[in-house]
């Protein structure tokens, strides 16, 4: 039987028409190449659309660092002035223009803005906002209260 269809397929390919195989094994390649493309274009793809995910990722991320960073630097900074009031913290902690992070190769700037909410440096709300050049801004607030000798700090996402 197996010899019989071998036989029949020759004799198709061969027998009237003699440029009808190779036409069929041109036609076959052409096929498979196309294929083989079209699953090489669409790994190409996904892969493009994946680094651009992550350099997204990465530079929220690092923002989102900076941002806590910068929070938890100026509440220890609250926390170990022992005489002054919240208000001793002024232009320094509102002025958001300068940039913090430069480094000398990077093509983006970082900058940081933070604001100081609170009755006394026992209860008081950090928001600390970073962005970059890139467009990508991240909001970072820093909550901490402090009843009965109880330090609670909160971290959460800003507003």
């Amino acid at each position: 039987m197996h010899m019989l269809v071998g036989k029949r397929l020759n004799s198709i390919y061969s027998s009237k028409r003699p440029g009808a195989a190779l036409l069929g094994i041109v036609l076959v390649g052409l096929i498979v190449l196309a294929i083989v493309s079209a699953v090489a274009i669409s790994i190409g793809w996904r892969t493009v659309h994946m680094e651009a995910w992550q350099t997204q990722n990465l530079e929220r991320r690092r923002l989102d660092a900076v941002a806590r960073s910068a929070a938890n630097i100026l509440a220890e900074t609250i926390s170990d002035d022992a005489g002054a009031g919240l208000t001793s913290f002024g232009a320094s902690v509102t002025d958001g223009t300068t940039p913090v992070v430069t480094t000398i190769n990077a093509p983006l700037k970082t900058y940081l803005a933070m604001s100081l909410e609170g009755t006394d440096k026992n209860n008081y709300t950090i928001t600390s906002v970073a962005s970059a050049d890139s467009g990508q801004i991240v909001t970072v607030t820093l909550a901490r209260s402090n009843s009965s000798g109880t330090v609670t700090t909160t971290w959460g996402k800003g507003k």
